[in-house]
């Protein structure tokens, strides 16, 4: 008898109470501008590490294979840590 009381309470206490839709917190408009201007920042800057590993494996004498294998690594990782900042800033829409 108790729970059914308790759960008629409950009920009638959370039909009062709005449910707000997803906001995002207050003052994280610009430290999303800011996530969004380093992600950029970042994708430039893995473009600028790829092109300095061509150039130094050539300068090196490093096979062609292995300077591929390089730059997909780089690329790889340059692109997947850019894309968790992306997911991570998803957070404060």
């Amino acid at each position: 008898m108790a729970d059914m009381l308790l759960t008629a309470v409950h009920d009638i206490v959370r039909a009062q109470i709005d449910n707000p839709g997803p906001e995002a917190p207050p003052g994280s408009g610009s430290s999303t501008r800011l996530l969004r201007h380093l992600v950029w920042i970042h994708l430039f800057a893995t473009v600028i590490a790829v092109v300095c590993w061509v150039q130094y494996a050539r300068h090196q004498g490093v096979g062609r294979g292995r300077t591929i294998t390089g730059v997909v690594v780089a690329l790889v990782l340059g692109l997947a840590s850019a894309g968790a900042g992306l997911v991570l800033g998803a957070g404060l829409d």
